[in-house]
Formats: C-alpha cells, structure tokens, sequence
C-alpha cells in the first residue's frame, strides 16, 4: 500500500515519475564505497527527472582499455536546479550490474567520480562533457545501457 501511495505522489510531480516509480521501487540500490551515492529518489517525493543521456556499455573493458567500457556521454546539458543524477541501468542482467564513472582528461589520468553505481542509484551532480562507463560487474557477458537522469528539487 505504501509503494502505491508514494508511486501516486512522484506520479504527480513529474510525468516520467509515472513511469519510473514502480521500478524505483522494486529496486533496492546497493550501497557505495563513495559517500557520493545517495538514497533513491523514489523516496525524496518532489524531484523532477529530466534524462540527460544514455549510453550502451559493454560487460567488459573495451579493446585496448584498461577501465573504459562505453563511450563519452555528457552531463552539461543538465536544467538549472540540478542538484543530482539518478542512475539506471537496463539490460545485460541490470538487476546485478554495477559500474563506475569516470571522466575523460585529454592530459593526464581519468578520475573516477562516482564507484560501484548500480539501478537506481542517486549521486551528487557533476557537469562534464566526457564521462563514460567503467569497470562494470556483474553483466553477465552482455552489453547493458546506463540512462543517467537530472534530479531537480529538493
């Protein structure tokens, strides 16, 4: 009953929430290593989801690489108001995937900014216009698609 009470009220906040709450729901996130990675949104009613961008990931480094597993995606194009990113994950066994983020630096050494992200897992806001998936867990030797969404509100 408390699921269908939460899913009525992010489904009044924003029309994608109607469509993501039920699985925000279902999924449990994982606990990170990084304090960056915060509780679901599905239980932060008043945020707006706004899709960023998605990217397909392969279950495994990319020929060549020794972390990178997808192309770059950008985060800059994010509304005003951004405060986080949602992260989900469809596809390669998605329920059991997890990643991490790292930066593309044209000199120097590529950071990781966000580890072990699973589906559904909320971060602190990052504008980049070169980020990728890396080091992904758990894919079942299947590419899987990351949908990063901005989280506006409080």
């Amino acid at each position: 009953m408390a699921q269908l009470i939460i899913g009525l009220i992010l489904a009044t906040a924003t029309p994608i929430a109607a469509i993501e709450a039920p699985r925000l729901l279902a999924s449990t996130p994982q606990p990170a290593d990084s304090e960056q990675v915060k509780q679901s949104p599905a239980t932060q009613p008043g945020h707006t989801l706004v899709r960023l961008a998605s990217v397909t990931s392969s279950w495994s480094p990319q020929p060549g690489q020794q972390h990178r597993s997808s192309g770059d995606f950008s985060t800059q194009q994010a509304p005003p108001g951004t405060t986080e990113l949602l992260w989900r994950v469809s596809g390669g066994g998605s329920q059991t995937v997890s990643f991490d983020i790292m930066e593309n630096k044209s000199l120097g050494f590529d950071p990781v900014l966000f580890d072990n992200l699973t589906d559904g897992s909320a971060t602190s806001f990052h504008s980049s216009r070169s980020l990728y998936v890396a080091n992904p867990r758990g894919a079942t030797g299947q590419t899987f698609t990351v949908t990063v969404y901005a989280m506006i509100g409080s």
